[in-house]
């Protein structure tokens, strides 16, 4: 979705047949991510090995193409889903302003830089994940009242887009930023 800035992915919950599926929204200016509560299962013998559109004017998905066997990527049926995804993200935009967290070049080279407004004395957690979801830096920091800025080297990071979670007075914070040499 162009015009909101916003990534679908089709998630699959556990289970074989019949499978069940959620959208899963990313907003890519902020990084945050919403994993809905509910799911849309399937009936038996239908499996989502399919192509997907989104249609901008509807704000909906159609799915095109749904597999009739989970063997085989070649048994299409002449079924289609429109699904419509569930967006939530920006519902924790009020907390995210208290701290006025911005991160900072993007994108970075071998040094990011977090600048914020700290209300008190703080534990500060950083972890940087990469695109499926791993952990591949951490750092703890102690703040102090008032502006703040703290660098990060990424020099070790390979090129690639990222995630940041920040963890400051008990709130959770992500932010996206990319790593281009």
């Amino acid at each position: 979705n162009k015009a909101a800035n916003i990534v679908y992915l089709i998630g699959f919950d556990a289970g074989f047949d019949p499978q069940q599926v959620s959208v899963v929204t990313v907003d890519i200016t902020t990084g945050e991510v919403f994993h809905p509560n509910s799911t849309f299962t399937l009936p038996a013998q239908e499996y989502f090995y399919a192509a997907y559109t989104f249609m901008p004017a509807s704000g909906k998905i159609m799915v095109m193409g749904v597999n009739g066997s989970n063997s085989s990527y070649f048994t299409g049926t002449d079924k289609t889903y429109i699904l419509t995804p569930q967006i939530t993200i920006g519902t924790r935009e009020i907390a995210k302003n208290l701290y006025d967290i911005t991160c900072y070049p993007n994108p970075a080279i071998d040094e990011l830089n977090l600048k914020f407004n700290s209300k008190n004395a703080e534990k500060l957690s950083i972890d940087i994940l990469d695109l499926t979801g791993q952990l591949v830096q951490q750092e703890t920091k102690f703040t102090t009242k008032g502006i703040q800025t703290c660098s990060l080297n990424t020099g070790n990071l390979p090129n690639g887009y990222y995630l940041i979670r920040i963890v400051l007075a008990e709130n959770t914070y992500t932010k996206s930023f990319t790593i281009a040499r």
